[in-house]
Formats: structure tokens, C-alpha cells, sequence
């Protein structure tokens, strides 16, 4: 089975968290579901490394991603591949940023996130924030 390792943002601005919707997949299982802004990591690549790369491809956002920022790490076996999901909690000085590869866009409060669809690999993360907080 295929493995990917991936890397991810929490950003919040506010006390909200950006939340972005997927769009085309081969996968139904997480297609047109929201997910946390980021990608797969690259051989050569850290986690933190990878995501601040992400951030500049999908959303012309240049922040610094540091090994403190790291939130924690999930593993998830789909019915098609493996997913270890590193995720990284960045505070953003403002909303701005361009959307180039999710369809939807929303902020929401922690105690909201469970009101969106998100792939199962994500519900940890989304269980720590909802008890402690962003």
C-alpha cells in the first residue's frame, strides 16, 4: 500500500482557524471535504520545510514554519493509501491570502470545526482543539 507523509497548517488568526474545501479527487473519501492547508512531504524535505513550501505554492503565504510550531502528528490508513499527517499551529498577523487550489474558504471558532465534513485523518487534531484551544 502507498504511504505518504504529509505536512500541514493550523492558522489562526483570531481565535479562528482557516479551514480550506478540497477539491477534485480520485478518492471519495476526501474529496470535496475541508482540510488544513499544506502537502506532501518531499524526500529531501522536513516537515517544517515542506509546509512553509506548501504555504507559498497554494496560498502565496510566506511564513516561517519552526520545529516549536509543531502541534502534533497523526496516522491514518485509508482504503487506498497510509497518511502520516505532521501539523504545525501558526498564528497569522492578518487574513490575507490567495487561494489557488481549494474551492472554499472558511474560518471558523475551534468549537465549530466538527460542523464541516473533513477527511478521518484530521479528527485528532480536530478533537485536541477542541479541547484545548487555539
Amino acid at each position: 500500500m502507498k504511504h505518504i507523509t504529509v505536512a500541514a497548517a493550523i492558522l489562526v488568526q483570531n481565535g479562528a482557524v482557516l479551514c480550506l474545501r478540497r477539491g477534485a479527487s480520485p478518492y471519495d473519501y476526501i474529496r470535496g471535504k475541508f482540510e488544513f492547508p499544506g502537502g506532501k512531504v518531499e524526500a529531501d524535505e522536513t516537515s517544517a520545510a515542506a509546509l512553509a513550501r506548501e504555504l507559498r505554492e497554494e496560498l502565496d503565504l510566506s511564513v516561517p514554519v519552526a520545529e516549536q510550531d509543531f502541534y502534533m502528528v497523526t496516522e491514518y490508513t485509508y482504503p487506498d493509501f497510509s497518511i502520516t499527517l505532521y501539523t504545525y499551529k501558526i498564528v497569522l498577523a492578518d487574513r490575507q491570502f490567495t487561494m489557488k487550489e481549494h474551492t472554499e474558504s472558511r474560518w471558523l471558532q475551534p468549537q465549530e470545526l466538527r460542523q464541516i465534513q473533513w477527511p478521518q485523518a484530521n479528527i485528532p487534531i480536530l478533537t485536541k482543539l477542541a479541547v484545548s484551544g487555539v
